[in-house]
């Protein structure tokens, strides 16, 4: 039996913090300021899943879902369901990872951030890296489990069709400075006429705010939920201690 090789944590680190730090200005879920137990889940799901290495060789892709009794994190991600009639009609598209092979347009809704909605859920996603022969996270998320983004190349047709459904019905909730922080980027790659629309939109939610006719996007109808197939993990947060519950992980490898 072929043992995957399981990297360190640390080999993802640059995607994994865009969620874990507070003040990422990367567009979606991420940890709320007094959350600092990261550390300890990672580890823990790291040495879940190197014990079912050696069990199994090659677990495939698990999920690992926490809910705790607080909130930890930010609800970024939501369905459209969630949102307001009028705010349906203020969605809007702007580039996310710009710069980088994965950069993608994704739709957006603007909310202030006293109007985040907030979740006591993550999720952790290990699994193999293709071919290679190594594993390891592929993410950890606030909020719900959500699809990959589309990927002709790397998914199949009816994983592919999954994907687009999910994100043609789904939006993420962005606040006035990740969307300035876009533009900046976007101005500093030279794409100045994207920057400018942008800037357009940003001008139209100030002007909401001084005429007090701002309303929050999101209606409170949706609040996420553990993925069905999940290990899940009880976090105890006042002693940053974890004790593993719950079934096998959905081993799909996508």
């Amino acid at each position: 039996m072929d043992k995957l090789n399981l990297l360190p944590v640390e080999e993802n680190m640059s995607h994994i913090e865009r969620h874990i730090d507070p003040n990422s200005m990367t567009p979606g879920s991420k940890a709320l300021e007094d959350f600092n137990q990261a550390d300890e889940i990672l580890r823990q799901c790291q040495e879940d899943y190197q014990q079912r290495i050696e069990k199994e060789g090659n677990p495939g892709r698990v999920v690992y879902a926490v809910q705790t009794d607080k909130p930890i994190g930010t609800d970024a991600v939501m369905p459209l369901s969630s949102l307001t009639d009028e705010a349906k009609g203020r969605i809007f598209s702007m580039p996310r990872d710009i710069g980088t092979d994965g950069e993608r347009n994704i739709s957006v809704v603007l909310i202030d951030e006293k109007d985040m909605p907030k979740t006591n859920i993550s999720h952790v996603v290990y699994g193999p890296y293709g071919p290679t022969g190594n594993a390891g996270i592929y993410t950890m998320m606030f909020g719900d489990e959500a699809m990959p983004f589309p990927n002709k190349e790397r998914q199949s047709p009816e994983m592919l069709k999954q994907c687009q459904e999910y994100w043609d019905n789904h939006v993420f909730l962005v606040t006035r400075k990740e969307v300035e922080a876009t533009v900046k980027n976007l101005r500093e790659s030279g794409r100045g006429v994207e920057a400018a629309k942008l800037d357009v939109v940003l001008k139209k939610h100030d002007l909401e705010k001084r005429k007090l006719t701002y309303k929050s996007p999101y209606n409170g109808s949706y609040h996420s939920q553990l993925s069905q197939n999940a290990v899940k993990l009880n976090v105890n947060l006042s002693k940053s201690s974890m004790m593993q519950q719950g079934r096998e992980g959905d081993t799909r490898s996508y």
